[in-house]
C-alpha cells in the first residue's frame, strides 16, 4: 500500500514555492489533504506500518487551487489546474527540505504555494467486478488503455463510442473535462456507462452518489470543482465485436450532405477534414456480434525515434520559410499532412496491412496509445496545438461553408497562393448528446458536433509561430462567437475560455445549480 507523498521544491523557473503534487493511493489519503480553506496544515492519514504522519505548512491566509491528474497529461489552459508550468514534474528526492511546524508564517515556505496537485497515478485498480450485472469498479487513476484490458479479461465489452481516442488518459480526468468520443444522440462519453460514482469532498466526507443524482451531475464534467472522483462504477456489456467502414480521401464538396447521410448509417462516425486539401476521410463504427470474424484493431500511435526527430526538424525549417521561399522544405511536411490525417486509417489489418472495412473486438476498436512512446517522448520536440469547440448540428453546414471562405481567402490568398497549406494535423468532427451535467460542454444543447482543429507546431524555435497560425486563430474566435461555441474543459487556450465578448459562462445554463451544489460541498 503506497502512503500519501508530498514533495515541496523550488524549481528553476519557479520563482516561488510550489506544492507541487501527491502521490495518494486510497481515498481516505485524499480526504485528508482536502483540509484546505484557512488552515495551516494539511495532515495525511496513514496506514499502520508506513512512514507516519506526514505534516505540510501551507500559508493559513488564502485558499489553495486542489485538482487531480496524472503525472504524463496536463491541461494546455491553466485555469484547470493552476501552478507553475512543469508543476507535475519536479524532481524526486528524499533529502527534499520540509519547512518546520516552527516556520515563520511570513515566510516564503509558508505564504508562497500556490497550488496542490494529486496525482492519482497509483490509484489505477480494479476493486471488484460483477459478472452478472456487466459491472466493474475501478479507481479513478486508471488508464482507458487499461480499463478496456481489464473489461476484455472479465469477458465484457465497454459500449462503442464512449471513450476519446487517446487510451492514455484516466478515468478520473475524462470524467471531470467531460471528454467524449463519437455518438450522435446515444452513447458518447464515459458519464453515459457510470453507474455510481465515489468522491470526496472539499470537508474531507467520503460519498457514494449514483449517476443520476445531483452530486453526479456535478461531478460529471465538473472539473473537481465540486469533490474528487476516487472509484467508478461503470456499467459495461456483454462481449461484442465493432465494425469499421472507411470513406477514404472523398472530395468534401458535398461534405454537409455526406455528414447526414452517415449518421443515419450509424450513429458513430468520426470524419477527419482537411479544407486546405478539400479532401475528407470518414470512420463509421457500429457494435456487431462475436459472430462476425474480427480481422484487425485499431492502430497504435508509435513512431520509431529516427523518423520522429526528422519530422521535427522538417517542421521546424518549414515552419520558419514565413515567405515559401524555400519550396523543397514544404515537400517532407505535405506527405506528413496526408500520412497524419485523411491518410491515416482507424485500424490495421492482423497482417498488417490497412483495414478500410473489418471487424474486431469492441475494446480494441476505442482507443490509441503511445505509452512512454508518444511523439513527444521520442525527440520530435513538436506540440500540439488544440482547439476543440462544439456547436449544434443545425449550424455545421453554414460553419463548414465559412472554413472554406476563410481557407480562401487568408490562406489562398483569394486563390493567388494556392500551394499554401496548413501544418500537418486535422479537421475532426464527432457526435454527441445534449446533457444534463451542470458544467458539460453540451450543457443544454440539442444535437451537437464536437469540431476540433489540432495542428502541429516545431519547438525549436519557440518564438517562431506556427505557419498560417493565424488562419487557425481566426477559425477559432468566429467559431467560439459567431456559433456559440461551448470550449472542451481539457483544451482549448486560456484565451478561449476569457474572450471579451463571448463569454462561456453565458453559454452554460445550468451554471448557477453547481454553484450551489459547490457551495454545500467546498468550505
Amino acid at each position: 500500500m503506497h502512503t500519501a507523498l508530498f514533495m515541496l521544491s523550488s524549481e528553476q523557473g519557479c520563482t516561488h514555492t510550489c506544492l507541487q503534487y501527491a502521490y495518494v493511493s486510497e481515498a481516505r489519503h485524499i480526504a485528508g489533504l482536502l483540509l484546505i480553506a484557512f488552515s495551516m496544515w494539511l495532515t495525511v492519514p496513514t496506514q499502520q506500518g508506513s512512514a507516519g504522519l506526514m505534516l505540510v505548512l501551507v500559508s493559513s491566509a488564502a485558499l489553495f487551487p486542489l485538482c487531480y491528474l496524472h503525472s504524463a497529461f496536463h491541461s494546455s489552459a491553466s485555469f484547470p489546474c493552476p501552478g507553475p508550468k512543469f508543476s507535475v514534474f519536479p524532481p524526486i528526492t528524499k533529502n527534499t527540505p520540509w519547512p518546520s511546524p516552527d516556520a515563520d508564517k511570513g515566510s516564503p515556505a509558508a505564504t508562497n504555494t500556490t497550488s496542490v496537485s494529486l496525482l492519482l497515478d497509483n490509484m489505477s485498480r480494479v476493486l471488484s467486478v460483477d459478472h452478472a450485472k456487466y459491472q466493474m469498479r475501478v479507481q479513478a487513476g486508471m488508464l482507458l488503455s487499461s480499463m478496456l484490458k481489464e473489461a476484455s479479461s472479465a469477458n465484457m465489452s465497454v459500449p462503442l463510442g464512449c471513450l476519446p481516442s487517446f487510451g492514455d488518459l484516466t478515468l478520473g480526468g475524462v470524467l471531470a473535462t467531460g471528454a467524449h468520443g463519437t455518438g450522435y444522440n446515444t452513447t458518447s462519453t464515459l458519464g453515459d456507462i457510470v453507474a455510481e460514482i465515489t468522491w470526496v469532498d472539499g470537508g474531507g466526507a467520503e460519498h457514494v452518489s449514483p449517476r443520476n443524482s445531483t452530486a453526479g451531475q456535478a461531478l460529471v464534467a465538473g472539473l473537481g470543482v465540486a469533490g474528487i472522483v476516487t472509484e467508478l462504477l461503470l456499467q459495461l456489456q456483454p462481449q461484442s465485436h465493432t465494425q469499421v467502414d472507411t470513406r477514404y480521401k472523398v472530395w468534401d464538396g458535398n461534405l454537409l450532405a455526406d455528414v447526414k447521410q452517415m449518421l443515419k448509417e450509424t450513429p458513430h462516425v468520426l470524419i477527419v477534414w482537411r479544407p486546405d486539401l478539400r479532401q475528407y476521410t470518414s470512420h463509421m463504427t457500429k457494435q456487431v456480434d462475436v459472430s462476425v470474424p474480427k480481422l484487425g484493431g485499431i492502430l497504435d500511435l508509435l513512431l520509431p525515434r529516427i523518423a520522429a526527430e526528422a519530422l521535427g526538424w522538417s517542421l521546424a525549417a518549414w515552419q520558419a520559410d514565413r515567405d515559401d521561399k524555400l519550396p523543397l522544405t514544404a515537400v517532407p511536411i505535405l506527405a506528413a499532412v496526408h500520412e497524419i490525417s485523411v491518410g491515416h486509417v482507424l485500424a490495421n489489418l492482423y497482417n498488417g496491412q490497412k483495414m478500410f472495412a473489418g471487424a474486431g473486438d469492441t475494446n480494441d476498436m476505442q482507443v490509441a496509445s503511445c505509452g512512454n512512446k508518444c511523439l513527444w517522448d521520442m525527440g520530435a520536440n513538436i506540440a500540439m496545438d488544440d482547439v476543440h469547440l462544439s456547436i449544434e448540428l443545425n449550424g455545421l453546414g453554414d460553419w463548414i461553408q465559412d472554413v472554406q471562405q476563410v481557407i480562401s481567402a487568408d490562406l489562398w490568398d483569394n486563390g493567388r497562393k494556392r500551394h499554401r497549406f496548413l501544418s500537418p494535423g486535422y479537421f475532426w468532427f464527432r457526435f454527441g448528446h445534449g446533457s444534463g451535467d451542470f458544467l458539460s460542454h453540451t450543457s443544454g444543447m440539442k444535437s451537437p458536433v464536437h469540431v476540433q482543429l489540432s495542428f502541429m507546431k516545431a519547438l525549436h524555435n519557440p518564438l517562431v509561430p506556427s505557419k498560417y497560425g493565424w488562419v487557425l486563430d481566426i477559425l477559432e474566435q468566429l467559431t467560439l462567437c459567431k456559433y456559440r461555441a461551448r470550449p472542451h474543459w481539457g483544451k482549448n487556450h486560456q484565451r478561449t475560455f476569457t474572450h471579451p465578448s463571448c463569454h462561456v459562462k453565458d453559454r452554460l445554463p445550468l451554471w448557477d445549480q453547481m454553484m450551489a451544489f459547490k457551495a454545500t460541498t467546498d468550505p
